[in-house]
């Protein structure tokens, strides 16, 4: 037999990447996935509760915004990836605690005030970059109106 055809190959290796996804460490995964724009890259590499309230388009506008607001935007981008992880490490301190077998109330009601707190400053930090995308891509044009220009009336 001869190769496949185009169509059937990339079929057949779209088939082995999707069955071969759980064994691809994660940054591989995402590097295949990773959009151009590199901070659109670096938003859409923030944990899904953190992107969740973006606005549906707004990759495709985040990419055309000035320099002033993309620069807005990566500041909140990168404080919500540190809150995420601060939360993430918090909880994880949490649950370790929990697990011990010399259980320590004291400790583990300290840890949980921790957590709450570090999950209101993933929260609120959340909302600052949802904030900052929406006036970053409030001046760009939607998708469906990206091939025209903005005239002054």
């Amino acid at each position: 037999g001869g190769a496949l055809p185009t169509a059937e190959r990339e079929e057949a290796v779209l088939g082995f990447a999707e069955a071969a996804e759980p064994l691809l460490p994660p940054s591989l995964m995402a590097a295949a996935a990773t959009p151009a724009d590199p901070l659109v890259a670096l938003v859409a590499a923030l944990p899904d509760a953190l992107r969740a309230p973006l606005p549906e388009d707004w990759a495709s506008r985040l990419a055309k915004a000035d320099p002033p607001a993309r620069a807005s935007v990566e500041a909140a981008a990168s404080a919500a990836e540190a809150a995420a992880l601060a939360q993430d490490e918090a909880e994880t301190a949490l649950r370790e605690a929990a697990l011990r077998e010399d259980l320590d109330h004291d400790a583990v009601g300290v840890l949980l005030e921790t957590a709450k707190a570090k999950a209101g400053a993933t929260s609120r930090a959340a909302g600052l970059l949802a904030h900052a995308v929406t006036a970053a891509i409030a001046v760009v044009p939607a998708s469906e109106q990206a091939g025209q220009t903005l005239r002054p009336a």
